[in-house]
């Protein structure tokens, strides 16, 4: 897509601004000539007043040739291709041939129009007003440029319907080149001026056409130039005297130039050599600035190619890229880059955002350091979820060994952040592994010993104890039951037994869990509202283990209720891709509790997480209950809110 500064070819000038630049130095030659005779050459001959009007010519023509080239290539480069930075020109679609040459005859068309006014007011002017030429040519010059705008409207006429596209432009100038002979003919022959104009033409040839065109453009006008000199000198033609130009007397009849043979060779002579050279160094410059533009487009399609790899290349391993100046300006960006930061400097993001970011590009192109910066952003869409993005800023350096650019390469890591927190939860799980056999072999004898007795004491000889003693020997035994119970979920959690696991309807283990907390549930106002079905789908499980998971959920959901709620135990059936292509047993535990908070939601699956008071909970529960699910190949998740309680949703196949 081009930029939005880029210009289309026809908001450029073209050579209109050249051509008006040199009619003003001619003018001001003349002018400037026509003083210099009246002051001070009044008294010279009328021969070297001719020798000296024939040195203004061919020195205003060289000028004039000159400065047309000059400015040709410094301000109107729409002739050849839009002026265009690189980076423009990498991503601009450049114009077909074919566009070029609609180009160049609508350019044409245009300046005709502007030729046939001017012709019109200067014809006007020598012949009805100033009558520097006789009323003998107002006909022959108003018909000659009324067909000149005739044929103009047939070339819009040609050029709207697409008839003789790749021979219009030739055309034009081989015809405009007979129509401008025909009027330097009325208007006082070679003895004109505007015979210069014959070399803007070739000058305009050599630019819009090729070498060979315009050498035959150059041949045309030097062969038509010299018929109409030779006609008028030998009286083939009507010479039509110009009374601006200085004219002999001999008698009664004025001695024209144009009847002169050596002024006539000798100015025909070097026009055509001024013809020819212009041409040939037109074209030479015209073909070196083509040679040039051609290599420049090769240059800029390899850089396109090698651009569109990097960025695909990018793209594949969403990879975000911003490339900075040294004002810390953003000037290349990627579209995913875009659509994470828009069209901004990672600074300035997090200055617009307000985020905490270290990068500071500026520092880095004086210190040369590469930083690394984290940053956590909403998903478009979805303001709950949120995605981590990791940017990597370097200098860039340049010929000169300094730092004038830095480049950001910014990538999603939110996958990698997640891998790191199951890896950090795999090495709790190992370490808790490695826990719970010591303390298996450690303290489950001795603690099982301490009960033992305990129990021995308090059922032999309890009227020989006294209240106080028969107290602290139950809180002793509550206590070892208490660590006993801790030992035997550390192993349950890292190491389940190998339990046989039969095809069952596990609502019979889940009522046998809510009858062991019933009582409870009425002590504290808690309404259980069972709405599992008589009979559920079978499900490949063992009835304790499916027990010891429920029997939690529901102790967890009544310590969530201290004043009282309600506990709905649900279940549903529900496809799975998953696992086997089965289907799933959802069983669905939800209360009206406390609820758990949004950042701490991750984190109840955890051993030895808990948010219960100490002393009220191990932080073991969960975990045990997410282990079991896991063996029988269910999976557990929780919905939790502040305000409506939570939800825990068992699948099982």
């Amino acid at each position: 897509m081009p930029p939005s500064g880029h210009k289309t070819l026809s908001a450029y000038p073209g050579i209109t601004r050249p051509v008006l630049w040199a009619l003003c130095v001619v003018a001001v030659i003349f002018i400037i000539y026509e003083i210099v005779e009246n002051v001070w050459l009044q008294n010279l001959d009328n021969s070297t007043l001719h020798q000296l009007h024939l040195l203004r010519g061919i020195f205003t023509s060289l000028v004039a040739a000159v400065l047309v080239a000059w400015l040709i290539v410094k301000v109107s480069p729409s002739l050849f291709a839009p002026s265009l930075s690189a980076d423009t020109l990498i991503r601009t679609e450049r114009p077909s041939d074919q566009e070029r040459l609609d180009k160049y005859n609508r350019w044409f068309i245009h300046m005709r129009w502007i030729a046939v006014l001017v012709a019109w007011v200067l014809t006007f002017f020598v012949v009805q007003v100033a009558e520097w030429l006789p009323m003998d040519v107002w006909w022959p010059l108003v018909i000659t440029i009324a067909s000149l705008a005739l044929l103009n409207l047939a070339y819009e006429f040609f050029y709207r319907k697409g008839l003789f596209k790749q021979y219009l432009l030739h055309i034009q100038a081989y015809v405009d080149l007979i129509i401008l002979v025909i009027l330097l003919h009325f208007s006082g022959g070679i003895e004109n001026p505007l015979s210069l104009l014959m070399l803007f033409h070739v000058i305009i040839a050599g630019i819009v056409l090729n070498r060979r065109h315009c050498f035959a453009v150059a041949t045309w006008a030097s062969i038509l130039l010299a018929l109409v000199a030779v006609g008028e000198a030998t009286g083939l033609l009507n010479h039509y005297t110009l009374t601006l130009f200085p004219h002999a007397e001999h008698g009664t009849e004025l001695a024209h130039a144009s009847h002169q043979p050596l002024y006539v060779v000798s100015y025909v002579g070097l026009l055509t050599v001024i013809f020819f050279l212009t041409a040939y160094f037109v074209t030479t410059l015209a073909d070196r600035i083509r040679l040039s533009e051609r290599q420049l487009e090769k240059f800029a399609d390899y850089t396109l190619e090698q651009r569109q790899l990097i960025e695909k290349a990018l793209e594949t391993t969403h990879t975000g890229l911003c490339v900075c100046n040294s004002k810390a300006e953003p000037y290349w960006t990627n579209k995913r880059w875009e659509s994470w930061f828009g069209n901004h400097s990672i600074d300035s993001f997090a200055e617009k955002h307000q985020l905490k970011d270290q990068t500071c590009i500026c520092n880095i192109l004086k210190d040369g350091n590469t930083k690394t910066t984290e940053m956590t952003l909403p998903v478009s869409g979805n303001q709950d979820k949120s995605r981590t993005i990791r940017v990597t800023t370097a200098p860039l350096i340049d010929k000169e060994g300094r730092f004038d650019q830095t480049v950001s390469l910014a990538q999603d890591i939110t996958e990698q952040k997640k891998v790191q927190k199951q890896l950090i939860r795999a090495g709790k799980l190992a370490a808790v592994g490695e826990l719970s056999g010591h303390v298996a072999h450690e303290i489950n004898n001795p603690i099982g010993i301490i009960s033992a007795k305990c129990r021995l004491l308090l059922g032999d000889h309890p009227e020989e104890l006294s209240p106080k003693v028969r107290m602290e020997i139950e809180k002793m035994t509550g206590a070892a039951d208490r660590v006993a119970h801790i030992a035997k979920g550390l192993l349950s959690y890292c190491r389940p037994s190998p339990t046989r696991r039969i095809e069952l309807d596990i609502s019979a283990p889940i009522r046998e869990a809510l009858a062991m907390i019933k009582q409870r549930a009425n002590e504290t106002g808690i309404i259980i509202e069972d709405r599992l079905p008589e009979k559920l789908p079978p499900v490949n499980a063992n009835a304790d283990e499916i027990q010891q998971v429920f029997l939690n959920l529901f102790l967890n959901a009544l310590d969530a209720m201290p004043n009282g709620g309600t506990l709905r135990i649900a279940t549903s059936t529900a496809e799975n891709n998953d696992i086997d292509r089965g289907r799933l047993l959802s069983i669905e535990v939800q209360d009206s509790g406390t609820g758990i908070p949004d950042d701490l939601k991750d984190q109840i699956f955890e051993p030895f997480f808990t948010t219960k008071e100490e002393g009220k909970g191990t932080g073991l529960g969960l975990s045990i209950c997410a282990g079991l699910i896991r063996s029988h190949g269910g999976t557990i998740d929780v919905d939790s809110d502040p305000e409506r309680g939570s939800q825990f949703k068992i699948n099982l196949p």
